[in-house]
């Protein structure tokens, strides 16, 4: 029902609609909450990830070095604790693997870096 006043109606009744929110509010906290912390879970696993990526390279850097310098025990050692972190890493379903450029002995588990063109005297 309409009121007319003068040139204007105004209604008599109006309608108020009201909706409590405190549970959508809770839930958009609750969501904010959640994506903060899978956001520090990512960053906390990147970070990881990094560290292992680093120290698997060091490694076979090392054992690279010690083949050049005529140390192929010294060289397995260290491939080998490089596939030791390798291993942790492909326990989260992750893989470190060779390039298509790396040629593999597989007499002795090192990963020669020079390719088909190295002499049997050494050198890169």
């Amino acid at each position: 029902m309409f009121v007319t006043m003068g040139a204007a109606s105004v209604p008599k009744f109006l309608n108020l609609l009201a909706r409590d929110i405190t549970t959508v509010e809770r839930q958009r906290k609750r969501l904010k909450r959640h994506e903060r912390q899978l956001s520090d879970m990512a960053s906390a696993i990147a970070h990881e990830l990094r560290n292992s990526v680093t120290i698997t390279n060091g490694y076979l850097e090392a054992a690279a070095g010690q083949l050049d310098a005529g140390d192929p025990t010294a060289a397995r050692e260290s491939v080998e604790t490089a596939r030791s972190t390798d291993h942790a890493l492909s326990m989260l379903g992750i893989s470190v693997e060779a390039t298509d450029d790396d040629t593999r002995d597989p007499s002795d588990g090192v990963t020669d870096r020079s390719g088909p063109a190295s002499s049997p005297g050494g050198g890169r």
